[in-house]
């Protein structure tokens, strides 16, 4: 409008009274264009693990999938579904709940198992905040939104192997868990469970314990070389060490053999 208006003619603030010509347009105002994205609004980043826990279901080749997140360390729990009612969503979180304990916070869409009743009353009971991102704006449940296609991503491209399902998604999970992340830089195994996991890759890094044994084992080979058991018997002379004078050493005489070494 404001092309073909400036082509042919100009008023005094042409562009503003096209645009206030448009906002009062029924037609213009039903096929008009997404307004601009909102600026970013990063969440809350907590200093602890399982402090604020991001779900979502994902679906692929036909099989549903629960997919949960703790925001600190981006540890990842993903359980395949035969059903996605509340009450399915509810068995699988009294699970992880039982494991890592109760959140502080839930951040879901607005799916009907999210927002049923029965699920709401189960986080109130359990006084975990739910809160829920505004609808048709997934890139709110970011941190879900983000697992959910990478996880997608990593089922189609395994989809040749002879794995099972669980097994593809316990490959998945190993992998992403001990892989460092872009936004922390840390594993999420690291910042989750305070200790790096053992991989098949691990296999190509130095064993430490088996390189403190070895080295253990060294020393004592060498120390027992250099302290071979000393004969005396009665009637030798030796030696004897005044501990309560610090360089003075006695001539004496062996008495008696009581032992090997005594």
């Amino acid at each position: 409008m404001k092309e073909i208006a400036r082509s042919y003619v100009w008023w005094p603030n042409i562009d503003r009274d096209i645009e206030q010509t448009v906002r009062l347009c029924a037609s213009c105002q039903q096929t008009r264009h997404l307004p601009a994205v909102a600026p970013l609004m990063p969440w809350v980043w907590h200093s602890s693990s399982w402090h604020r826990i991001h779900i979502d279901f994902a679906q692929k080749n036909g099989h549903d999938f629960l997919i949960v997140i703790d925001a600190y360390a981006k540890w990842p729990e993903i359980f395949h579904m035969s059903s996605t009612t509340a009450n399915a969503t509810i068995t699988v979180l009294q699970d992880l709940f039982s494991r890592y304990g109760i959140p502080y916070q839930l951040v879901s869409d607005n799916g009907l198992q999210f927002t049923s009743e029965e699920f709401q009353w189960f986080l109130k009971v359990n006084g975990v905040k739910h809160v829920r991102v505004a609808p048709y704006h997934a890139a709110s449940n970011g941190a879900a939104e983000r697992m959910v296609q990478s996880f997608k991503r990593a089922l189609s491209s395994s989809k040749s192997s002879v794995r099972s399902l669980q097994q593809r998604i316990d490959s998945f999970l190993l992998t992403y868990r001990t892989t460092t992340h872009a936004t922390t830089g840390r594993t999420p195994a690291s910042l989750f469970l305070g200790r790096e996991l053992r991989t098949r890759l691990s296999l190509l890094r130095p064993d430490v314990e088996r390189k403190v044994v070895n080295m253990q084992s060294n020393q004592k080979l060498h120390h027992d070389k250099q302290t071979q058991l000393r004969e005396f018997y009665a009637g030798e002379d030796v030696l004897v060490k005044d501990f309560r004078c610090k360089e003075t050493w006695w001539l004496a005489t062996v008495a008696e053999r009581t032992a090997p070494k005594s």
